[in-house]
């Protein structure tokens, strides 16, 4: 994906963010989808683990597994070391 045509294709309010935040943006939006929903539903929404579940029809245990999982692999991109195949 070519990173500086997809940030000309973004919405005007996420352009406005510091670029650390538009990469971190970008980089949850490139998670696989398990794991995107739960960061987006939790942390940019803001909804509990239990109003995250019960939005994905899933456990209270696999929305914090998949969060976990979601944190190692941003973590894993942003310090090069973990990968994925989104």
């Amino acid at each position: 994906m070519d990173r500086s045509k997809a940030l000309d294709e973004l919405p005007p309010q996420l352009i406005a963010v510091e670029p650390e935040d538009r990469t971190l943006t970008l980089m949850v939006m490139d998670l696989p989808d398990r794991y995107k929903q739960v960061i987006l539903l939790h942390f940019f929404q803001g909804l509990t683990m239990q109003e995250t579940a019960d939005a994905l029809g899933a456990s209270q245990s696999t929305v914090h597994r998949r969060l976990k999982k979601a944190e190692e692999l941003l973590k894993g991109s942003l310090t090069g070391g973990v990968t994925y195949e989104g």
